[in-house]
């Protein structure tokens, strides 16, 4: 729908110009003002006054005068000579001074875009320094840790080496205590015997001398 109202426009257009479709444009000389007559001549009154530099439609052409519309839309007369298809130096600077204002905004805006993904960069950069730090904290505990797990693990293994030389200790000390509380009991015994044959052989003696005193009194 959009493109059949865009069609219709343009044939209208079309239309109402078709008088002027070979027209072409041409700018009004500058450093001046020229006026704008209702017939090719300068008897003609002056319906009104187009600025220097100013674009205007060409209808006809008639030698020392051209018919014109300006920007406006008023058509009349105007001087051939003071017509040229050189665009004013004005127009250029104007155009230009427009791009660069435009060109300039866009710079302003890119700097400060830029600015903005500055103060983010530095937010990241901050950020990712402190992850960086916080990493390098981490690894430093994990490799402690390692180390405390490989001391821990050794003392572990000489623990569970000392136990099992401290059960064989005890173990050979339970041998060791029970054979000396048999060789205790054997050496009291053995004591006890000894002392006990030590006074039977003296008892033994001391009665054989006493028969041995009363057989010679006899």
């Amino acid at each position: 729908m959009k493109i059949k109202w865009t069609i219709i426009f343009e044939l209208l257009f079309l239309i109402i110009f078709s008088y002027s479709v070979h027209a072409e444009n041409q700018y009004v000389t500058e450093r001046m003002r020229i006026t704008l007559r209702s017939g090719p001549d300068m008897s003609y009154k002056v319906i009104g006054l187009i600025a220097s530099s100013e674009l205007v439609t060409i209808i006809e052409n008639d030698g020392d005068w051209t018919k014109v519309r300006d920007t406006n839309g008023k058509v009349g007369w105007v001087m051939t000579r003071f017509l040229t298809t050189d665009e004013p130096k004005i127009n250029i600077l104007t155009r230009l001074e427009k791009k660069y204002n435009k060109l300039s905004d866009k710079v302003k805006q890119l700097d400060d875009e830029n600015k903005d993904l500055s103060k983010q960069n530095k937010i990241l950069s901050d950020d990712l320094a402190a992850h960086v730090k916080e990493l390098k904290k981490v690894n430093k505990l994990y490799n402690d840790l390692l180390v405390e797990s490989a001391n821990y693990i050794n003392l572990k293994m000489e623990h569970e080496t000392q136990s099992s030389e401290f059960k064989r200790l005890q173990s050979e000390l339970q041998i060791v205590t029970q054979e000396k509380e048999i060789l205790e009991s054997k050496q009291f015994y053995y004591g006890f015997g000894l002392s006990l044959t030590v006074l039977i052989v003296g008892f033994l003696i001391g009665k054989s001398n006493r028969k041995k005193r009363s057989s010679r009194l006899i």
